[in-house]
């Protein structure tokens, strides 16, 4: 390996690619312009790491008793750095709790308001009630009482507050996700 300036002259004598390259250059013409063999490539990794600079391959050629290979890269401008944290990010021990009483409370409340508006729909069919007498009246006689002896207003405003507060808390997650990207 030899280096003048920007250029580095890699000699490779007896490699196992010496029949891929030769073979690859007779099927396509300009064929190491477009791509290199594992070799080739494996070398410019190596380069770039070493002087923290792109490099490109510049020339392949092989010799004409097929058994050294020469190989020029070229070392182009430099690469911006960028910082990196110290530490890795990592999620918070307790991530998946939060999330799950999230989801949970999400559900109930969707459960919840789903039944409400069933039980507002059969009585509205049913019934022949309106809105606020379904809301605000009673529901003792009626054979759709299912025991229960809080109105239906009670549990609209539960399921509202459980699924509500649930989807705010999401959003709240999300926003606060991208503020630290």
């Amino acid at each position: 390996m030899k280096k003048r300036e920007s250029t580095i002259h890699v000699t490779i004598s007896n490699s196992i690619y010496i029949d891929f390259c030769s073979e690859a250059k007779i099927l396509t013409k300009n064929a190491c312009s477009s791509f290199a063999c594992p070799l080739c490539s494996s070398i410019a990794c190596a380069l770039t790491r070493v002087t923290g600079k792109p490099v490109i391959i510049k020339k392949n050629s092989i010799s004409a008793d097929r058994k050294t290979m020469h190989i020029y890269y070229q070392i182009l401008g430099t690469i911006k750095k960028v910082s990196m944290p110290s530490k890795p990010i990592m999620r918070p021990t307790g991530f998946f709790l939060p999330n799950l009483v999230g989801l949970v409370s999400a559900t109930l409340g969707s459960i919840i308001l789903a039944w409400v508006g069933w039980l507002t729909w059969f009585d509205i069919t049913t019934w022949n009630k309106d809105l606020a007498l379904i809301f605000f009246g009673s529901r003792t006689g009626e054979a759709i009482s299912l025991g229960i002896g809080v109105r239906v207003i009670h549990y609209l405003i539960i399921g509202s507050v459980l699924f509500l507060s649930s989807i705010l808390l999401f959003f709240r997650k999300r926003k606060g996700a991208h503020l630290g990207d």
